[in-house]
């Protein structure tokens, strides 16, 4: 019997994106998308602005790889659909975290998201757990909503020195990093926004926000995310304390390479 499709939530941000694309698709999304760059890239001043005009074709270029797999991005349900195969996957943007593929010559953006291996999140009761545990794993203390006697920085350690092997412990690093005043301030802002949005949608389930960077090898890149090497310590921390709280969950690492910077493109009808 099959299950029914579980009703993700989707951000304002997302939610406009969504309706551009649908409504002016190329054009409009990337419009839509520079719009909101400049809302919320406030400390761009005018020296530093590319032209809009180029900008506007380039994001356009950009955009028009997968035009298959927008929507999914869209609605937080890339990962499950590309599972279920509801949406097709180019071989050459597949990114398997392997030690071999680092010398393969792969420019351009990639998007990692943390979810279980179907590619499933969390509830939203469960997604406020975890952000708990993050706060609490950051400013070292118990956690208020756990269960008493239950240490999550203990735990976090733990999954930490196990999946990695290594004999030092990076969490106390990832900690400093993340306490810093504005960081953390901003967070729990942004955190508590959120939540208090997905409560007011209703949704079955809320996902990890997904991480997007351009690199210039993204097999390299991904393949050190994936073994929680290099400086994106709350990400980092996060995968440690999903699978702190959740063992059995297995949450992992998947990682998408979106679009590529240098590649012959066809022609389009924008």
């Amino acid at each position: 019997m099959a299950t029914s499709r579980p009703q993700v939530y989707v951000t304002q941000q997302q939610q406009e994106m969504l309706g551009a694309w649908e409504n002016g698709g190329y054009c409009g999304l990337a419009g839509s998308i520079l719009d909101m760059e400049r809302n919320y890239s406030r400390q761009i001043n005018e020296s530093r602005t590319i032209n809009q005009t180029q900008h506007m074709s380039h994001a356009i270029m950009l955009l028009s790889q997968h035009e298959e797999l927008m929507p999914s991005i869209l609605q937080n349900c890339l990962i499950e659909d590309i599972k279920n195969r509801t949406v097709p996957l180019d071989p050459r943007f597949k990114i398997i975290h392997a030690k071999q593929r680092q010398e393969d010559v792969a420019c351009g953006l990639y998007i990692n998201y943390l979810l279980d291996p179907r590619g499933y999140g969390l509830t939203v009761t469960e997604y406020e757990e975890f952000v708990e545990g993050i706060i609490a794993c950051i400013e070292n203390r118990t956690m208020r909503s756990h269960r008493s006697g239950f240490n999550i920085d203990q735990a976090a350690t733990a999954y930490f020195l196990s999946y990695t092997g290594r004999a030092k412990n990076e969490i106390p690093n990832m900690r400093k990093s993340c306490s810093g005043k504005t960081n953390l301030q901003d967070f729990k802002a942004s955190q508590a926004a959120l939540i208090a949005d997905a409560k007011a949608q209703k949704p079955t389930e809320v996902r990890i926000p997904g991480e997007a960077e351009f690199s210039i090898n993204v097999h390299t890149r991904c393949y050190e995310h994936d073994k929680l090497q290099g400086s994106a310590n709350f990400f980092r921390l996060a995968r440690c304390v999903l699978n702190a709280l959740w063992p059995a969950r297995k949450f992992i690492l998947h990682s998408v390479y979106v679009f590529q910077a240098f590649m012959a493109l066809p022609e389009q009808k924008w």
